[in-house]
């Protein structure tokens, strides 16, 4: 059992010396990386707008219809979400249908 518990205890120990990938190369290097592949800083600085589409789901935790049950699902949605750069405005536009009726919710950017 002494034998096993050193195998593990120098294992361990083995193990806590190597260093992750990321600390290996840093953060920046991971920045660099990211930038290159957008097309490089002057790319970055060049754009003059930015959007973003995505899906969501919602559900309402803590009101299923028996204790412990399932959380009780509210409905779908989309949105997308635009920046113009130029400007330093956005806009977030939501299309939901909650309990299978469409609405839209289209807030008013600050």
């Amino acid at each position: 059992m002494k034998y096993a518990l050193s195998i593990v205890a120098a294992l361990l120990l083995a193990m806590s010396q190597t260093q992750p990938v990321l600390a290996q190369n840093g953060a920046n290097n991971l920045v660099k990386q990211a930038i290159a592949a957008q097309g490089g800083a002057d790319a970055l600085r060049a754009l003059k707008g930015l959007a973003i589409k995505g899906e969501a789901r919602f559900w309402e935790p803590e009101q299923s219809e028996k204790a412990g049950g399932e959380p009780r699902f509210l409905g779908d949605a989309t949105f997308t979400m635009t920046w113009d750069l130029e400007k330093g405005m956005a806009r977030t536009e939501w299309e939901r249908a909650p309990s299978g009726t469409a609405t839209r919710n289209t807030p008013t950017p600050r």
